[in-house]
C-alpha cells in the first residue's frame, strides 16, 4: 500500500517529536491565554502580558527538556533537587509575601519566581531517580524511609510557607509515585481516611465520625495486614478526631475560613463565602453555548474575585458554556491520558516514574480545582493547569510536557 505525502510527512515528524501530545498542549496553552486575557485586560493588562511572556519561556524550556538526554536528566536530578531545596530554605529570610501572608516568592527586578512550582519537578525526578536504582525498592522499609525523607524535605518547607495547597500537592504525588511502583494501597486508603476522618470531625457530628471510622475499620481489615500494624493505623485515625480542633488552630485564618466554607457553604454569603458562591453562579450561568467571549456579566464586571488565578474555570464556563468547558476539561485530561500511557508504555523504571509523575500531578490539579469551583473540595491555592495566571505555574507544568514528550521518544531505552 503506497502512503500518502501526508501520511510520510507525519510518520517522519513523529519520530522525532510527540505530536499528539504538542498539539494538545498548544491548544491549552492558546485557550489558557485567551481565558487569562478575558479575565484580565479590562483590569489589568500586564498580567496577560506576563503570562504570554511565561508561555513563550514556558515552551522553549518545553522543546529543551524534551530534548536532553534521559540518562543526563536522570545524572543531575539529584543536584536538582538539592538547588530546590537550598532555594526553599532561602525563601524565609529572603522571601516575598503573597496576598494571603504565603511567603513562598522571590522577587528580582518586579519579576516573581516560585521555587515551589519546580519542587514538583525535583520530587518526581529525585523519587524517580531513587527508585531506579538496582535493589531499591518500596517492599524494603529502610527505602520507604528513605523516600520518605525525600519526599518530607520540600513538604515540610512549604507547608511551613505556609502553603497548604501546594504541600498537599506533593502528598499526592508522593503517594502516586508509590502506587506505580507498586506499594501497598493499604497506607494510600488510610491517608484517605485519616483525612476524611479530620474534615468530619470538624463538623462536630457523632453520626459521622462514627461512619468514618467505622468504615475505615472494616475496608483496613480486608488488607490482612498485622494486627499491630492495623491497630496504630486505627488508632491513628480515631487519634486525629481528638486533635482536629489543634491542627484546625495551626493553620493561618485564610485557610480556616476557606474549611468553614466548605463546611458551611450557604453561611457568609457577602463575606469569605463569597468566591464559591460567585463562581458557581459563573459556571450555571453560561448554559449550554454560553455568552460569548468577554459577555459574561458575573466574570467581566468581576464578582468572582481570584477568577484570572484559582477560579479561573468560572470564565470559560460562562463564556463557552456547558459545551466549550467540557471541550477543555476534555483536552487537559486527554493530555494527562497521554502521559499515563506513555509511562505505562515505557519499558524503564525512571521514565515511567517520570512520565506517570508528570501526569498525576496535573491530574489532581485539574480535579481538584474544577471540584473546588464547584464547591465539590475546599477552597485552596491549587490552580488550573494551563489556564490559572501564574508564570511560574505555566511553566512548570510545560516543563511536565517537555519530560512527556522526551519519555515518548524513548519509551523501550535510556539514552
Amino acid at each position: 500500500m503506497i502512503q500518502t505525502p501526508i501520511n510520510s510527512s507525519y510518520s517522519i515528524i513523529s519520530k522525532y517529536i510527540d505530536i499528539k501530545t504538542l498539539f494538545i498542549t498548544l491548544f491549552l496553552v492558546v485557550a489558557g491565554l485567551v481565558c487569562v486575557y478575558s479575565a484580565t485586560i479590562s483590569v489589568n493588562p500586564d498580567r496577560f502580558n506576563r503570562q504570554l511572556i511565561a508561555a513563550a519561556i514556558g515552551l522553549v524550556a518545553m522543546v529543551v527538556v524534551s530534548k536532553i538526554r534521559i540518562k543526563d536528566i536522570k545524572r543531575y536530578s539529584f543536584i536538582f533537587y538539592i538547588i530546590i531545596m537550598v532555594s526553599l530554605l532561602g525563601l524565609f529570610p529572603f522571601g516575598s509575601k503573597g496576598e494571603f501572608g504565603t511567603q513562598g516568592w522571590y522577587n528580582f527586578w518586579g519579576v516573581s519566581f516560585q521555587p515551589a512550582e519546580f519542587a514538583k519537578v525535583a520530587l518526581i525526578l529525585a523519587i524517580a531517580n531513587y527508585l531506579s536504582v538496582r535493589g531499591n525498592s518500596v517492599d524494603n522499609i529502610s527505602d520507604v524511609g528513605k523516600l520518605s525523607i525525600i519526599f518530607l524535605c520540600p513538604f515540610m518547607l512549604i507547608f511551613l510557607q505556609p502553603d497548604v495547597g501546594t504541600a498537599l500537592t506533593l502528598l499526592v504525588l508522593y503517594l502516586g509515585l508509590l502506587y506505580w511502583v507498586g506499594a501497598d494501597l493499604y497506607y494510600g486508603f488510610f491517608m484517605l481516611a485519616f483525612l476524611a476522618m479530620f474534615i468530619v470531625s470538624l463538623t462536630a457530628s457523632t453520626t459521622a465520625i462514627l461512619i468514618v471510622g467505622g468504615v475505615s475499620a472494616v475496608v483496613l481489615l480486608f488488607f490482612r495486614k498485622k494486627i499491630y500494624v492495623y491497630i496504630l493505623t486505627m488508632l491513628l485515625i480515631i487519634g486525629v478526631a481528638f486533635v482536629s480542633d489543634d491542627i484546625y488552630n495551626f493553620l493561618p485564618i485564610h485557610q480556616q475560613n476557606r474549611i468553614n466554607v466548605f463546611l458551611n457553604p450557604e453561611t457568609n454569603l457577602q463575606g469569605i463565602g463569597y468566591n464559591l458562591t460567585q463562581s458557581k453562579l459563573a459556571v450555571g450561568s453560561g448554559g449550554i453555548f454560553g455568552k460569548g467571549f468577554r459577555q459574561g456579566n458575573i466574570t467581566q464586571y468581576r464578582y468572582v474575585p481570584m477568577q484570572h488565578t484559582d477560579f479561573i474555570y468560572s470564565v470559560p464556563a460562562e463564556e463557552f458554556g456547558f459545551i466549550g468547558s467540557v471541550i477543555i476539561v476534555l483536552g487537559l485530561f486527554y493530555l494527562c491520558y497521554r502521559g499515563i500511557n506513555i509511562a505505562y508504555q515505557s519499558k524503564d523504571i525512571f521514565c515511567s516514574l517520570v512520565a506517570f509523575g508528570a501526569s498525576i500531578i496535573m491530574l489532581f490539579h485539574i480535579i481538584y480545582n474544577i471540584g473546588m469551583v464547584l464547591g465539590l473540595f475546599p477552597v485552596m491555592g491549587i490552580p488550573l493547569p494551563f489556564f490559572s495566571h501564574g508564570g511560574t505555574f505555566l511553566m512548570s507544568n510545560l516543563i511536565y510536557v517537555g519530560l512527556i514528550m522526551n519519555i515518548s521518544g524513548n519509551k523501550y531505552r535510556l539514552d
